[in-house]
């Protein structure tokens, strides 16, 4: 019973965690088939009606020979200068390139002009990370520092945005995604994808607009507040973010970079909400920073994390231990009340709740106690599942705590395993094991224990493509469960 009542409630939790993310997640979806939409609930947005969608179809010649890159050491863009639409958005990171902003179809992008006949000419080049157009009494001057592209808008107060649906991420990431909009009152308003593919939003005194994915974001802050207006795209393949100012000219930051807070806090604090996940999450996210101030280690700032939460929760742990270990002592007496009463089930349970007030004994202790934790496996979930400080952070043989371990390549693709041996997994599931093994076992339910040996298979193999991060901080919680199961025994 003690086995079993452990291993349900670890996994009930997991799964309950499971279920919670998935559904708090704003997935993207391939086709905008078959999605409920829901009435927006904030006075100051104004939806319009579902056929109310953008034409954004240029006459501009989009000529590949007028698209110029242009670079520093963070951040590559692609910019046709003809029209001043850039196309392309990579970012550099530890000698690799991340494709942030997936090339559009012809004559989409970002920065598009509201005019579409618009054609610019090629007026000023300030080395590989600037250049100025102008048009007919119009220009445009963009200069990248940093990860901030900031682009002046001179006779135009207009500019539109094209996002596409496909992107770069995978299924798993690509429930990250999330469209937002912060106003001029301080308030962070989260735009469904699925609603962006179907029905126009406004949003008036916008102080920026950004897409944010897993680990990276596009983020868009204009130098006043302006409106925002969200439009499907004809196409069902997207949509366009039109940001329109009350002033002839325009100037518009454009953050390409990393979901970090100190660098987002460094080039505006106006942008840190950007990482605001709610308070449980933000609070996990705060305590994993100090343990790695004190531990210079993310791996064994993870290990401290685990063990602190452990330790909280280690009265109630041991408290439940113990419970089952009373329930274990009253399996007799409660198989003797079973067989006197068989034929009164009203009986039974009256004589067991006795039995149970006689000894003292709570037969939900077992279980309440790991439930009462589900809310910390959540925010640590959500937490360790996006964190971009885990990106090529190393601990022992892991090279990266945001993906899979990677101890080895196989030479040969296996089922459910792929071509990369994770260790880490592989550990967890067999702790599992051996915390099944050292959990005494009655006589009476030993018939019913088969059943459960798979249960550390099943979660060994939902585990094998986790971020080691994710897996370093369950296993570190099974072992010392463990520990605190062996005190509670005594």
């Amino acid at each position: 019973m003690d086995n079993k009542r452990i291993i349900l409630a670890t996994a009930l939790a997991f799964f309950v965690m499971l279920a919670y993310s998935y559904y708090t997640k704003n997935s993207v979806p391939l086709t905008a088939k078959d999605v409920l939409l829901q009435k927006e609930q904030a006075e100051h947005v104004i939806q319009h009606d579902t056929h109310d969608t953008l034409s954004y179809d240029t006459v501009v010649i989009d000529n590949a020979q007028n698209d110029t890159v242009y670079e520093n050491e963070y951040v590559r863009f692609v910019l046709n200068r003809a029209t001043g639409v850039i196309k392309e958005v990579l970012l550099k990171e530890h000698s690799s390139l991340i494709h942030l902003y997936p090339l559009a179809n012809k004559g989409l992008g970002l920065l598009m002009p509201t005019v579409s006949t618009v054609s610019f000419q090629h007026l000023q080049e300030q080395d590989r990370s600037g250049i100025v157009l102008q048009s007919n009494g119009k220009s445009r001057e963009y200069i990248l520092t940093g990860h901030v592209l900031q682009t002046t808008f001179r006779g135009e107060n207009t500019i539109q945005l094209y996002m596409p649906v496909h992107t770069e991420e995978s299924k798993q990431d690509a429930r990250y995604i999330r469209l937002l909009v912060k106003d001029s009152s301080g308030l962070t308003h989260n735009v469904k994808i699925n609603r962006a593919l179907k029905q126009a939003a406004s949003f008036d005194n916008a102080a920026w607009v950004a897409l944010s994915f897993k680990h990276h974001s596009l983020l868009f802050d204009p130098d006043i507040t302006a409106s925002v207006t969200i439009n499907p795209h004809t196409s069902k393949e997207g949509f366009i973010i039109t940001i329109k100012s009350n002033k002839d000219n325009l100037i518009l930051k454009s953050y390409f970079g990393p979901n970090y807070s100190p660098i987002l806090s460094k080039i505006d604090d106006n942008w840190s909400s950007l990482l605001d996940y709610g308070v449980l999450n933000n609070t996990m996210k705060g305590m994993l920073t100090i343990c790695y101030r004190l531990t210079r280690n993310y791996g064994l700032a993870i290990i401290v994390l685990a063990l602190f939460f452990n330790m909280l929760f280690a009265p109630l742990t041991i408290k439940s231990y113990r419970s089952m270990k009373k329930m274990q002592g009253l399996q007799p007496h409660m198989q003797a009340l079973k067989e006197q009463y068989k034929d009164n089930p009203q009986a039974i349970n009256k004589e067991m709740m006795a039995l149970y007030k006689q000894h003292n004994v709570n037969p939900m202790g077992g279980c309440l106690p790991m439930l009462l934790q589900i809310p910390v496996f959540i925010a640590l979930y959500n937490t360790l599942m996006r964190s971009y400080e885990l990106k090529n952070a190393t601990f022992l043989w892991v090279k990266d705590l945001s993906v899979p371990d990677k101890l080895l390549t196989l030479p040969q693709a296996l089922p459910f395993i792929g071509s990369d041996f994770n260790l880490l997994p592989v550990l967890m599931a067999v702790l599992m094991f051996v915390q099944q093994k050292m959990s005494p076992t009655p006589k009476s339910s030993g018939a019913a224990m088969p059943s459960l040996w798979f249960l550390p298979i099943i979660f060994g193999v939902i585990f094998y493509k986790f971020p080691a991060g994710l897996v370093l901080y369950w296993f570190t919680n099974s072992l010392s469960m463990l520990v605190l199961q062996n005190i509670g025994r005594k």
